[in-house]
């Protein structure tokens, strides 16, 4: 959900070989992000695909190298504009917000998840002003963000509020050519069928059309189906590949 202007956009359009930029946060510092970002980083999986910055603080990257048992060099700089996505370096918009030391591991902190989405918000912002294509993220807590005052059921619902998003939107998750979207969120099996109707079915193959057209790929097939009920999760969701 960034700019339909977004100068990020164009630069893709235009450049074939161009990676996109992806932000990438840390996650909740209590739990398994840090480590899991410091792995990730640290052996460079991702370099022939994406050029990634961080966003976050310098200390929970210390800490999740020394639980991975990692070292590697980044770049901190004071905002995205001063990156050089040329630099084969990671960069580093250290935020210096959190100190992972004062915060109890393991646990459910409102201190940890109100950095966490003040981290998550700074790094929507940066997408929003067109320096990178997408935001990625570590394992949130969201009991600890929603105690930290981020009162919001996902962060689904937090990104549209902070990108001022007002149509309808939906997670997609994709996995080896398959693209699974839903019609209802993270909401109870009451709400779940309340919001179930023609409108909001329509609204949903939409988006999913939208989206794989957008990704190249031509004449896309949908497959339909409800799912069992689940307590908090959706009630219709979809499958879909190209053809």
């Amino acid at each position: 959900m960034t700019p339909a202007q977004n100068p990020s956009d164009t630069r893709l359009q235009n450049d074939s070989n161009a990676k996109p930029r992806i932000a990438l946060t840390m996650g909740d510092c209590t739990g398994i992000g840090p480590e899991q970002c410091a792995r990730i980083l640290s052996d460079g999986r991702m370099n022939s695909v994406a050029k990634i910055v961080l966003v976050g603080d310098a200390r929970v990257l210390d800490r999740g190298m020394q639980d991975a048992g990692v070292s590697f060099d980044v770049r901190r700089v004071s905002s995205a504009s001063d990156i050089d996505w040329n630099e084969d370096i990671v960069p580093l918009i250290d935020l210096g917000n959190t100190d992972p030391s004062t915060l109890p591991r393991a646990s459910i902190s409102p201190e940890s998840g109100k950095l966490t989405g003040d981290t998550l918000a700074r790094a929507i912002e940066i997408a929003g002003e067109g320096h990178v294509d997408a935001v990625t993220f570590a394992p949130l807590n969201k009991a600890a963000m929603f105690a930290g005052g981020w009162k919001f059921p996902d962060e689904h619902k937090m990104f549209a509020h902070l990108l001022g998003h007002k149509t309808y939107f939906s997670e997609m998750n994709v996995l080896d050519g398959q693209w699974m979207s839903r019609v209802t969120g993270h909401v109870s099996l009451r709400q779940a069928l309340e919001e179930i109707n023609p409108q909001s079915i329509s609204d949903a193959v939409t988006l999913v059309h939208e989206m794989l057209s957008n990704a190249g790929i031509e004449n896309p097939a949908s497959r339909w189906r409800r799912s069992t009920p689940m307590p908090a999760k959706a009630a219709c969701s979809a499958a879909t590949r190209s053809r």
